[in-house]
This record gives C-alpha cells, sequence and structure tokens, in this order.
C-alpha cells in the first residue's frame, strides 16, 4: 500500500511539474524577451479573438500600431545596447500604462501594436493620444552628456461593424504610414467616420 501511494505521489509531483513547464514555455512562446510585452506570435492568437468579442459584445475595441522615429539612427550612433534599452523602456512604459485587459505587443524591430479592448469612440480616440503623448515624455539617458528622447508616430483605429482583424489591422496600418508621411512624431486617428 505504502509503496502504491509514493507511486501515486511521484506522478502527481511529475505532472504537475510538467504543467508548470508547458505553462512556461507557453509565456516564453508569446512573450517577447527584450521587452516582457506579448510578441506577434500572441497577437497572431489573440487578434481574431479580440475582433470576434467586440462583434458580439458590441463594446468597442480599438488597435493602435506604434513606430519608433528614427530608430536605426540611435543604433547608428550609440550602439544596439543602446538601442535594447531604448526598446525595453518603451516597452515597460506601454505594459505600464495600459489596462490590465489591453494586449500591448512589440512586433518586430521598433514596431509596437496595441489593443484596446471595451473602448469606442471618443473614449479611445483619447487614449491613443495619451498614449501617444506619454511616449513623448520618455528619456533614456546613456551617459553624462547623451541623453536619447524618442519620437514615436502612431496610427489607431477602432472596430467597426463588418471588420475581421486583418481589416482593422489594415487601417491601423494605414494611419501610422499617414503619422510618417506628415511628418513622424505624430498620431493619426482613424474614427472611421
Amino acid at each position: 500500500m505504502r509503496s502504491r501511494d509514493e507511486e501515486l505521489i511521484r506522478a502527481i509531483d511529475y505532472l504537475r511539474r510538467t504543467r508548470e513547464e508547458r505553462d512556461a514555455t507557453h509565456v516564453l512562446a508569446h512573450t517577447d524577451e527584450l521587452t516582457g510585452l506579448y510578441n506577434r506570435r500572441c497577437l497572431n492568437d489573440q487578434l481574431a479573438k479580440f475582433v470576434e468579442r467586440a462583434r458580439e459584445t458590441n463594446t468597442g475595441l480599438a488597435a493602435l500600431v506604434i513606430d519608433l522615429d528614427h530608430f536605426k539612427a540611435v543604433n547608428d550612433a550609440h550602439g544596439h545596447s543602446v538601442g535594447d534599452r531604448l526598446l525595453a523602456l518603451v516597452g515597460s512604459h506601454l505594459g505600464n500604462n495600459v489596462r490590465r485587459t489591453d494586449l500591448p505587443c512589440r512586433v518586430g524591430g521598433d514596431e509596437f501594436v496595441v489593443l484596446l479592448p471595451e473602448v469606442a469612440g471618443d473614449e479611445a480616440a483619447f487614449r491613443a493620444a495619451e498614449i501617444h503623448r506619454s511616449l513623448s515624455d520618455l528619456s533614456l539617458v546613456c551617459s553624462d552628456d547623451i541623453c536619447i528622447e524618442p519620437s514615436a508616430s502612431m496610427g489607431g483605429t477602432i472596430f467597426v461593424a463588418g471588420d475581421g482583424a486583418e481589416r482593422l489591422m489594415k487601417r491601423a496600418d494605414d494611419s501610422l504610414y499617414a503619422a510618417k508621411n506628415q511628418g513622424r512624431g505624430k498620431l493619426v486617428w482613424n474614427d472611421c467616420t
């Protein structure tokens, strides 16, 4: 009886460790190592769910696409380690300045996406403007004589009836490129009106 109990305890312990390892692997697979934000894989996994929820509940959804302006120049002038520190700063800032229900992601290089569920209209535009403004307040001190104050271009839009994930993100991305074409450091908001 005792050996059977010991076998059962070992099996339960093995299952617990296996679940913990699986959960840790899932987190690693969906998290950007440098910024601690979710990654493109997570965005791809979650975007359709966010869109479907917005469609079903009619509670709104906003998509923001953010690109750091002239990021290559930072890497070229100060090195990749400073560029990495800047990305980590932006990632930390985004992660700390969104709601628990929002999905902030680094999707590659110096590009970020933030999904804001359960917001619509003026509230969505206001939240986008606040996030954009807060990014302009960031600064990274590299040494006594070097301080980098990043600039970001941002495009944003809201979910409208008939949108799929691809259409929503295309509109947000088009807004980002409009912001860049207006001289960078801008927010272009597409309220679909």
